[in-house]
């Protein structure tokens, strides 16, 4: 809610949040929020890489990782009982069940509350938007009432 107060009470430019902050509570404090804020995006994106790489060293080893679909033969890389994984390689039959989704009701997962990080993302958007100042709180309304 706040978010859409400080949206609705004044102009709205390019910033996102930062740019907001700064006009709530002033450049000393917008700016000192503002260096923590690009401080840990720098360390979320740094987590972010390692997030994505170590899972595919783990799974495809560390050699031939873009080629392992063409020369690594189909094998069941877990011992029983979990032995339902299978690296079936380069599959046709593999590709077409990956290729939509298939949901179903009552699985893990399915039912999910509302999301909210999706408001700090339409927020930072801000300078990409028509009209921040009616975009962003009708987005965070919206969002909050799914």
């Amino acid at each position: 809610m706040s978010i859409s107060a400080i949206s609705t009470n004044g102009t709205v430019k390019g910033g996102g949040a930062y740019y907001m902050i700064s006009r709530s509570l002033g450049p000393e404090f917008g700016g000192a929020i503002g260096l923590v804020f690009f401080i840990g995006q720098i360390l979320n994106s740094a987590l972010n890489v390692v997030g994505f790489i170590e899972p595919l060293l783990l799974n495809f080893n560390e050699v031939d990782v873009p080629f392992s679909t063409l020369f690594v033969k189909p094998f069941h890389p877990l011992q029983p009982p979990l032995d339902d994984l299978v690296y079936t390689g380069l599959s046709w039959s593999t590709f077409k069940g990956n290729l939509l989704p298939h949901f179903t009701s009552g699985a893990a997962g399915s039912v999910q509350p509302p999301a909210t990080a999706g408001i700090f993302a339409g927020a930072s958007m801000s300078g990409e938007l028509k009209n921040p100042s009616k975009s962003i709180p009708e987005g965070t309304l919206k969002g909050l009432m799914c």
